[in-house]
């Protein structure tokens, strides 16, 4: 018997309210220029992930078809970014599949999971998951159908769950969500059934024993904690049928950041690893109006407020659909804004870097073509000024061109005619004005100059401020 409890965050009010401020990045940002993601010779990508590696750094995985393959079959591929560019194509060989889906991870606990269809009956097709990097044999976790209904994972420390919404057989109607877990190889344990029929489904690591696992449909939007083969609490966000397609991001200090849409709005709720925090909601401004609903949404992992991801799609005369994004500013989201040149996108994907800068894919109009872009600094330095107060410890002061809230500097010293080395590092508040006091004293005899950096992943957005040399 499960422990029942049952949370209502959301009322009808909550879930149609919205931010009407002015859709804008954040202060001191713009775009970078668009560009595509090389991809092998496929005729359409069905499947996108943007993922940040253990530095921050942006990687790629992808799945697509074409005539390179054969036709009922997929093909995997991975991109690195490395200082300005994208990486060669890493193909994955002997992987297929009708997917993927997300799998949230702690660390380097990364798995690829797909289905695996059965070409002559399609409830016969298997559930695989694999580990990645690298190219290692697929586990099968289970047999379900081909249907394009709710799959998601999670892993941390070597145990992996997978949840599934999935016809209950070719005879009965309705949905029935499955969930498995697993610490060894090759070995999987059901756990018992959510939901009466909720076509969406996610999943996410809380600890090395724990999961959250949320459903949407007609139960309305529900969560689960499971421990070990069993669920412990139950409990329910929003009773009313309506959410779709909700998707699960880790918070690294634990717990999870929830995404969801309804009909008019995408919605994101915090859950810390005890209890819910309140939600949130946003809607995309279109500068020329239009009927749009959301689609497809992503969410980006991490501690900080996650930048969040949709596609939105025209209804009745809005002939044209595109991607929207809503970067957090502090701790709420204003209205979300469409993402530069994305008319046709799908398959919305979303990260921030280690630096806090969001990073956007989608795959355009269901074909072959995905492209990303990126936020970036435009903050420069200005009135770059060295002072030497009694302690002899050298402090630098000077303004930026313009807020630049979260952006991150560092000051790099030199000693007489040595090498440039990297001496502090500090983020920008809202305050044009900024110090940093170096920790080394400065001799009488030495002559010290110092030199700051506006950090990025993209090396093309580094700027390096003009020399100072302290008294």
């Amino acid at each position: 018997m499960f422990r029942r409890e049952t949370v209502l965050l959301f009322c009808a009010a909550a879930l149609a309210a919205w931010s009407s401020s002015a859709a804008a990045l954040p202060h001191g940002r713009a775009w970078s220029a668009r560009e595509r993601l090389v991809a092998p010779p496929v005729d359409s990508i069905v499947a996108l992930d943007l993922l940040p590696n253990g530095n921050g750094v942006p990687m790629v995985l992808a799945l697509g078809r074409g005539s390179a393959v054969p036709p009922v079959r997929a093909g995997w591929w991975t991109l690195a970014w490395s200082e300005s560019t994208w990486s060669a194509t890493d193909s994955i060989p002997g992987a297929a599949g009708e997917g993927p889906a997300p799998v949230v991870a702690r660390a380097v606990d990364r798995f690829r999971l797909w289905i695996e269809r059965h070409n002559k009956d399609p409830f016969a097709s298997a559930i695989q998951i694999a580990r990645w990097p690298g190219h290692a044999a697929p586990e099968t976790v289970a047999i379900t159908s081909s249907a394009a209904t709710g799959l998601a994972g999670a892993a941390v420390s070597g145990r992996r769950w997978v949840i599934r919404s999935q016809p209950k057989d070719a005879r009965a109607k309705g949905l029935l969500v499955r969930t498995w877990t697993s610490a060894r190889l090759n070995r999987w344990t059901e756990l018992p059934a959510l939901g009466r029929d909720e076509p969406g489904c996610a999943i996410a690591p809380l600890g090395t024993l724990d999961a959250l696992a949320v459903t949407a449909g007609q139960s309305g939007l529900s969560w689960a904690i499971a421990e070990n083969t069993g669920w412990i609490a139950q409990g329910v966000l929003d009773p009313r049928p309506v959410a779709r397609q909700p998707h699960l991001s880790q918070r690294r200090d634990g717990g999870a950041w929830l995404a969801w849409t309804d009909p008019g709005s995408v919605h994101i709720a915090a859950f810390d690893g005890a209890a819910w925090k309140a939600s949130d909601s946003v809607a995309c401004a279109h500068p020329g109006g239009g009927t749009w609903e959301p689609g497809t949404v992503d969410v980006s992992p991490g501690d900080s407020p996650p930048s969040i991801a949709w596609g939105d799609r025209g209804r009745g005369r809005t002939k044209r659909d595109c991607l929207c994004i809503a970067i957090p500013d502090s701790t709420t989201w204003p209205a979300g804004e469409e993402v530069p040149g994305s008319d046709g996108a799908s398959v919305p994907a979303v990260m921030q870097d280690a630096f806090g800068e969001t990073w956007v894919a989608w795959v355009r109009d269901h074909g072959a073509d995905a492209w990303v872009v990126h936020t970036r600094v435009t903050a420069t330095v200005e009135s770059l000024t060295v002072t030497r107060p009694p302690s002899g410890r050298p402090c630098l002061s000077w303004r930026l061109t313009e807020p630049a809230p979260g952006s991150v500097w560092t000051a790099w010293r030199t000693i007489d005619y040595g090498i440039e080395q990297e001496a502090g590092r500090l983020r920008a508040t809202d305050d044009r004005r900024m110090t940093w006091c170096d920790f080394r004293a400065k001799a009488d005899n030495e002559r010290v100059t110092y030199r700051l950096r506006r950090e990025a992943v993209d090396a093309r957005d580094r700027r390096w401020s003009d020399p100072a040399a302290s008294p």
